[in-house]
């Protein structure tokens, strides 16, 4: 039986509820500090036939991607751009397999403002929200009205009203580079008044088989490691326990064992 996945969405990792994903849905996310919506998009073959509806990869910027988290929705309080951080966050010690300083290496080559424990009691990794987004743009709307429902198509060009970054630095590779330097990051600051919109997309790891593909041809087999903890990618402020949303993925290696467990 192929592995199945569950992604569950919430204000904080202890108020989690279980999502659908690869259909197109948007699902909303509601708390103090945050208002909005999420929607999920995995390339891999998980048993359900949904990777066979979605269309998102479609898209010509996502065909070598083969996941997404995709964001929109506003900070309900005025919140400095330095200080949000996304990222994983664990709540447990993690066992980490000999050679896995080669993903870290990585990880810092396609993020380098990403800062980690990862030997901690509850390891973490996190990266500041304007420098880690593959795609990101702010639209002005009125603090008053609702967020849209739905996510749009997926951002390929970022047209940020008004802009994050100077006309020069806003496509995504210049905008990335650009909030490298923290005095740019602290110059921004978001408001109610600032939709988010943003895609979490990458594409070296490999789903089902939780194969992580390195520049080389070096592929690494994460699924021999991996213990069935949730992994958990949390948007959080700097130096605080306030959480904005968290998004978590659990990949259980024997499906049909998940579905048993859900018919109980």
């Amino acid at each position: 039986m192929s592995p199945s996945l569950k992604v569950l969405l919430g204000p904080s990792a202890d108020d989690l509820k279980e999502i659908s994903y690869n259909d197109d849905s948007s699902h909303a996310i509601q708390s103090s500090l945050f208002d909005g919506v999420v929607s999920v998009h995995i390339k891999g073959d998980f048993g359900d036939n949904n990777e066979i509806k979605d269309t998102y990869f479609n898209e010509e910027s996502r065909a070598t991607s083969t996941w997404s988290i995709g964001i929109q929705g506003r900070f309900l309080k005025g919140v400095n751009g330095n200080d949000i951080l996304f990222g994983n966050v664990f709540d447990r010690p993690l066992n980490l397999p000999w050679g896995f300083g080669a993903i870290l290496n990585l990880a810092k080559y396609v993020d380098p403002t990403l800062e980690h424990d990862l030997y901690g009691e509850k390891p973490w990794a996190l990266s500041p929200f304007l420098s880690t987004m593959p795609y990101l743009q702010r639209i002005e709307i009125d603090p008053a009205a609702p967020v849209p429902a739905c996510l749009s198509v997926p951002i390929t060009e970022e047209r940020s009203r008004p802009a994050l970054a100077p006309g020069s630095e806003s496509s995504p590779a210049a905008r990335r580079k650009y909030f490298t330097v923290e005095s740019h990051r602290k110059e921004v600051n978001f408001t109610p008044k600032d939709l988010i919109q943003a895609d979490f997309v990458h594409g070296y790891l490999q789903f089902p088989s939780l194969t992580i593909a390195l520049p080389g041809g070096v592929q690494f087999d994460l699924m021999y490691y991996y213990d069935e903890r949730p992994v958990h990618f949390v948007c959080k402020k700097r130096g605080t326990e306030e959480t904005f949303f968290v998004v978590s993925f659990t990949v259980i290696k024997d499906g049909e064992r998940s579905k048993q467990g859900g018919q109980q």
